[in-house]
């Protein structure tokens, strides 16, 4: 009996050590990776700033203002070629796939892509405040949208809807006012998904991204795993269509809800982020899965996104179980 208790204690107590151990690490990957996305932000903005007060693209935007804003005059514009031109040189230094100029009515007066001109900007249409923020005049971050242009995944394929980010800098007049508004379009499959994968620990830790939606912004360590689940359950890997929320089970060993995806409450890491809440949690609780997990969580307001960093209880506590 003396040994049993004995060896229960030290238990208990490994138990504890090893929780504030593994709490510990998944704050400081989680917050080392939110440093990374902050300086890859701070370095990007500076280069857009830089771009937006160029002396060649100023009197091009204005003559580009000056047209209507018919599609077929944008395009067979002078201007427009010569802002391409510029453009190209500037998107491949700054590792941009794309660029959009935008009047003060949100239309797209400048575009790499003919099919984008002389319409509403897509950010005007799903982030309007942010829009509204970078003609106040701000450097804008615009987290992870749907495109309005079929896109390459990671597998290459063209994708409806594919998710799609940007940079937003103001154009001033010689006056000072805001004319315009230049943005440049990263992928986030590469430029946001490889500065969180590096938060990846061991077999089953990952540090991802999600936005007040609930979306995840970018790519599941899990994400061969996720295409297996059956249709019914509609969990779909592909940015900006799987949620951040508690399906009540284990996917991956089978488990099927009776309600649709809509219905499943927040992850608990979910809801305490959105609410603003910075936090630990080492007691365990189920992911978009359904595994449970250990994690971290933080809610950036310059980033406008959450970042999570998980472990599957399995892996985190495998040398806690061995030694019971």
């Amino acid at each position: 009996a003396v040994v049993l208790g004995g060896a229960w204690t030290a238990l208990e107590r490994r138990d504890a050590q090893l929780g504030k151990e593994l709490g510990g690490t998944l704050l400081t990957i989680n917050e080392s990776v939110h440093k990374s996305l902050n300086m890859w932000l701070e370095s990007r903005s500076r280069e857009i700033q830089h771009l937006a007060r160029d002396r060649v693209l100023r009197p091009l935007i204005e003559e580009m203002l000056a047209l209507s804003r018919d599609a077929d005059s944008i395009r067979a514009s002078s201007a427009l070629r010569q802002l391409r031109i510029l453009y190209q040189h500037h998107m491949k230094e700054m590792g941009a796939r794309g660029f959009f100029i935008i009047a003060p009515d949100r239309i797209s007066i400048g575009s790499m892509r003919d099919a984008n001109v002389g319409t509403t900007n897509l950010i005007a249409q799903q982030q309007p405040e942010l829009m509204d923020r970078a003609f106040a005049g701000e450097i804008v971050f615009i987290p992870p949208i749907h495109s309005d242009v079929p896109l390459r995944d990671a597998q290459g394929r063209m994708v409806e809807k594919a998710a799609t980010m940007f940079l937003a800098a103001p154009v001033h007049n010689v006056a000072g006012q805001v004319i315009a508004v230049v943005t440049l379009r990263f992928d986030p499959q590469t430029d946001f998904s490889r500065i969180t994968q590096a938060g990846s620990v061991g077999q089953t830790g990952e540090t991802y991204a999600f936005d007040r939606a609930s979306r995840m912004l970018t790519v599941s360590r899990f994400d061969k795993d996720l295409r297996t689940i059956p249709n019914d359950q509609e969990v779909n890997s592909q940015l900006l269509n799987l949620r951040i929320r508690n399906p009540g089970g284990n996917l991956m060993t089978g488990y099927r809800s009776q309600r649709p995806q809509a219905e499943w409450p927040l992850t608990q890491m979910a809801a305490e982020a959105l609410a603003g809440r910075k936090g630990v949690d080492t007691q365990g609780y189920r992911d978009y899965r359904g595994v449970p997990v250990m994690g971290a969580w933080l809610w950036s307001d310059q980033l406008g996104v959450g970042l999570a960093t998980e472990i599957d209880m399995e892996e985190a506590l495998a040398s806690y179980y061995q030694m019971r």
